[in-house]
């Protein structure tokens, strides 16, 4: 981010002149360095991150904690932050631990990685209190008993941008930026669909063109792409002017998980749905469709991977829903530190010892013990 769009998200919060120049600071050079990954932040994490922050310290001086600077932050901060979140704003577990990812950032620019626990260590009831990976209520227009069809229909004699960036998000299962930044052109010789993901232009992927009404919508779309750059922002709007305008002809449809139960967003779930019915012949589990064999679930996730653009079949798995079943036996605390023990803390092999997965295995098994094991693992010469 530029300096200038630094300084004016840090306006926004009211902080002490001294602190906020120490965070501008370390925020101008820290900022587009990622965490576990190699390329740079995308402008919208980057904004994310930054608002996290700051809204966050705004809180704790609020609370009545006395910060100077940045570096002033410590591990009972972010406890502090942490039972804010959970408890006063009732804020669900995707958000806490995406604010304390970006915080963990944070806590690696100023040096003190270790002020950032996981935050099942923040719970006492961590079992009450996590996050769901998998589609918990059918998000599709059809599954709530609403025609994508009629809905365009209507929509587009006044806007028919958005009513043609809504045929494209249910034919191709596009996002909505997506949508927004398509280029209709943009087609290979061997018949696939170049798709933006960023507004910057980054991670570009594919789609295949399979069928006469995705042909049309391209077609239809092409009709209306913006001149000067192709893509389906008409002019004189910004990204972001029609990204707010998008959402509010949206609004005043009645196209709310508050007033209709549905949104955009449903549109590509509806797509994902339709696809995993195309390769399994049966119904997503958050449809109420029967479980599928192993073997023709892989295969349908694989085919998900190919046409939403997920990188791992858990992502793809997150919008089919999963199956009712039996929970496993946990095993108890002693029994998981002692098979740590015996395989030297590899927690790959002691998960697959016990029958659970590692994630399980973490939250079992305290970090200070699992330290512990691990230090007394001998050194090899």
């Amino acid at each position: 981010m530029l300096p200038s769009e630094v300084n004016a998200v840090a306006a926004r919060y009211r902080l002490p002149q001294a602190f906020a120049e120490a965070y501008k600071n370390l925020a101008l050079a820290k900022l587009t360095i990622p965490v576990g990954r190699n390329s740079t932040l995308s402008a919208q994490t980057q904004l994310l991150r930054l608002t996290t922050h700051l809204a966050s310290f705004r809180e704790l001086i609020d609370d009545g904690y006395t910060i100077e600077t940045p570096f002033d932050c410590d591990s009972q901060h972010i406890a502090h932050l942490v039972r804010k979140w959970i408890v006063d704003f009732k804020q669900l577990p995707g958000t806490v631990e995406n604010k304390l990812t970006h915080f963990r950032a944070f806590a690696l620019w100023i040096g003190k990685p270790q002020i950032v626990r996981p935050m099942r260590e923040y719970l006492e009831r961590p079992e009450a209190y996590r996050r769901s990976y998998s589609a918990q209520a059918d998000k599709t227009w059809s599954g709530n008993k609403i025609s994508a069809i009629d809905v365009i229909g209507k929509i587009a004699p006044r806007e028919p941008h958005i009513a043609i960036q809504l045929r494209l998000q249910l034919l191709f299962g596009l996002r909505p930026v997506e949508a927004f930044l398509l280029q209709p052109r943009h087609i290979s010789e061997s018949g696939m669909l170049f798709v933006n993901r960023t507004s910057e232009g980054k991670s570009v992927r594919e789609l295949p063109i399979e069928t006469p009404e995705q042909w049309q919508a391209l077609l239809d779309a092409q009709e209306l792409e913006n001149p000067s750059d192709g893509c389906m922002i008409p002019a004189p709007y910004t990204f972001r002017r029609w990204r707010a305008h998008y959402y509010y002809v949206l609004h005043r449809h009645g196209l709310t998980t508050e007033e209709m139960g549905i949104t955009s967003i449903g549109l590509r779930h509806e797509f994902v749905n339709s696809q995993y019915v195309a390769v399994t012949g049966v119904q997503a589990a958050v449809k109420g469709g029967a479980e599928v064999a192993t073997k023709l679930h892989r295969q349908g996730l694989l085919r998900l991977g190919q046409v939403a653009g997920y990188k791992s079949p858990n992502k793809a798995a997150s919008m089919l829903g999963t199956h009712t079943r039996e929970p496993r036996p946990r095993p108890d605390v002693a029994t998981a530190i002692a098979i740590l023990e015996k395989v030297n803390g590899n927690m790959s092999r002691a998960a697959a010892a016990l029958g659970v997965s590692r994630a399980c295995l973490y939250r079992l098994v305290p970090c200070t013990k699992l330290v512990a094991i691990r230090e007394a693992v001998p050194c090899k010469e």
